[in-house]
């Protein structure tokens, strides 16, 4: 379990309703993270937060 730890990313999704937030991971090792739609659909503006607190800005890139 603590080797998933590092994979486990928190995402906070803005929109012009309000904001969320959720989780997701990361599945390869060029970032690509997936999460559940109502986590990000309509978002304007996506966070994602690593396991070190690092905050990055994301794209989404579809929502199936």
């Amino acid at each position: 379990m603590n080797s998933a730890m590092p994979a486990v990313v928190k995402i906070q999704a803005q929109s012009s309703g309000g904001g969320g937030i959720g989780t997701g991971f990361i599945y390869s090792s060029d970032g690509w993270i997936l999460t559940n739609k109502h986590v990000v659909d309509g978002a304007t503006q996506i966070t994602v937060i690593l396991s070190d607190s690092r905050e990055l800005p994301a794209q989404l890139y579809g929502i199936d």
